[in-house]
């Protein structure tokens, strides 16, 4: 079984123009027989023409009575109703002796030097003739003449037509009342030249086969040279070598787009495994620090000379410790569900100003811990979500909005719609966000402040699960801060 896509191309293109030159060659036989067969007759009936005085004269000829043999029945004179004579008057009669017959024109022009000259130029041209009577006989014959026979049958004794008689190709003129004129010519070459014609033409298909097939296994292999290509790279970053990419520039065709889309998802994929690799690291290390303060804790409990308040001391903070790890933990185990698409959203109709109201509810000793003030402004936004991973990321949002505003500050939550897209936005009046940490701050484990953030318990997660949960929606978070001023998270759905 062939495999190669080369091979299989090349075996249908093959076929095809094998078949095609099969077809171009049988109509061409057939096409030029039939034209070379006109021809052939058209030349014999002008040769028919040239005889036709042999058999049947001028015009003004005129054929004799038919002999009283030839007669199909016998001439009776009818009974007029008259009684028969009487027997003694019934006297035999002596036989006529036959009256000797006319020569007719075209005996005596068969007979003069001018029909001699006829049949001579008939001879001269390859061509012979035969005359039969109107009984089948013949009547005379040229001397180049094949051996006669019956040259027709019954059902077509009042038609002219050619006919084939071996390799003789004749043609056949029925005179009424005036027997048969039969012209012929060995049509052997023809067949020669039509055989020798079909030879060379073969020969010439053959060659212009392996010309075509030699073509079109040339120009196969350009058209797959952008397959290669890409199994090429494929292969290569299989292998490891994750830079190398498809040269699109080169491919004109409809493999074009396919090797944007294998590069497009080549970077995906090579930004995917970079980012496990990071967050892996960044996991690891993010554990190591509350494992290394847990069992530091843990051997000074140990310890005989620890007083009791110091081992009550260490037990808090591994308990303190322990439900840091439990968050991020968790953190890291929705992370991972929505990255692999398994988080199920249970959507309904909601409307997202009052999703705002009760996240912003959830916040309100905080914020009163915090001196600071949360101001809603809100109208109705009806969106098909689901409301508790949208009140999710509204709540990591409000909850960074309060954790790094200033004393006295001020968060505002707004929600409104713009055309067909939903709009919330959370605005604080905190310390900002610098900008070329601005890019970064989606991603995971990335803190701005990385000290304060590890104090206060947070994982460093919140931000890329909310970027997440509205891509899941079809949505989409962008956040705009100046450094001093305060900080704006735009939320947009669909």
């Amino acid at each position: 079984m062939i495999r190669s896509i080369r091979s299989q191309a090349q075996l249908y293109y093959g076929s095809l123009v094998v078949a095609l030159m099969v077809l171009i060659l049988i109509g061409f036989n057939y096409y030029e027989r039939f034209v070379r067969l006109r021809t052939l007759d058209e030349q014999i009936s002008e040769q028919l023409a040239l005889a036709r005085p042999l058999m049947f004269g001028g015009p003004e000829d005129r054929r004799l009575p038919p002999k009283k043999e030839d007669r199909d029945f016998e001439f009776r004179r009818p009974d007029r109703g008259r009684p028969p004579p009487p027997e003694e008057f019934n006297i035999p009669r002596k036989p006529r002796p036959p009256k000797p017959r006319k020569e007719t024109e075209a005996s005596l022009f068969r007979e003069s030097e001018q029909g001699e000259d006829v049949i001579e130029k008939l001879v001269q041209n390859d061509y012979y003739v035969i005359g039969f009577q109107p009984n089948r006989e013949q009547l005379f014959r040229s001397e180049n003449a094949p051996d006669a026979r019956i040259p027709f049958a019954k059902k077509r004794d009042r038609e002219n037509f050619q006919r084939w008689s071996g390799d003789y190709r004749e043609a056949i003129q029925f005179g009424p009342g005036r027997g048969y004129l039969l012209v012929g010519t060995d049509a052997s070459r023809l067949h020669e030249g039509l055989n020798r014609l079909m030879l060379n033409l073969t020969l010439a298909c053959f060659a212009l086969t392996g010309v075509i097939l030699a073509l079109g296994w040339v120009l196969i292999g350009r058209a797959l040279r952008p397959i290669d290509q890409i199994t090429k790279v494929a292969q290569s970053i299989c292998e490891g070598d994750s830079s190398r990419r498809i040269d699109t520039k080169s491919i004109r065709n409809e493999l074009g787009p396919l090797g944007k889309i294998l590069n497009t998802t080549f970077d995906r994929l090579v930004r995917s495994v970079r980012q496990q690799i990071r967050i892996t690291a960044d996991a690891s290390h993010e554990l190591r620090t509350p494992v290394s303060v847990i069992l530091a804790d843990c051997d000074l409990a140990l310890r005989k000379e620890s007083s009791a308040e110091r081992k009550q001391e260490a037990l808090e903070l591994c308990r303190e410790t322990a439900l840091h790890m439990k968050r991020l933990i968790e953190s890291l185990t929705q992370m991972a569900r929505w990255d692999s698409s398994s988080e199920i959203l249970n959507k309904e109709r909601c409307d997202l100003s009052q999703i705002a109201e009760q996240t912003a509810k959830m916040f309100t000793s905080l914020a009163e811990e915090k001196d600071i003030e949360v101001v809603l402004e809100t109208m109705p936004c009806i969106i098909l979500c689901d409301p508790l991973a949208i009140k999710q990321t509204l709540a990591n949002l409000i909850s960074n909005a309060i954790h790094y505003n200033k004393p006295s500050g001020k968060v505002t939550i707004r929600t409104r719609r713009i055309g067909k897209s939903n709009m919330v936005e959370i605005e604080d009046t905190g310390v900002g966000i610098a900008s070329e940490d601005l890019p970064k701050i989606f991603e995971r484990f990335y803190r701005v402040d990385k000290a304060r953030e590890i104090e206060e318990g947070h994982s460093g997660l919140g931000l890329s699960i909310s970027k997440a949960i509205v891509e899941a929606h079809g949505g989409s978070i962008e956040a705009y801060s100046q450094k001093g001023i305060g900080t704006r998270f735009v939320v947009q759905l669909p």
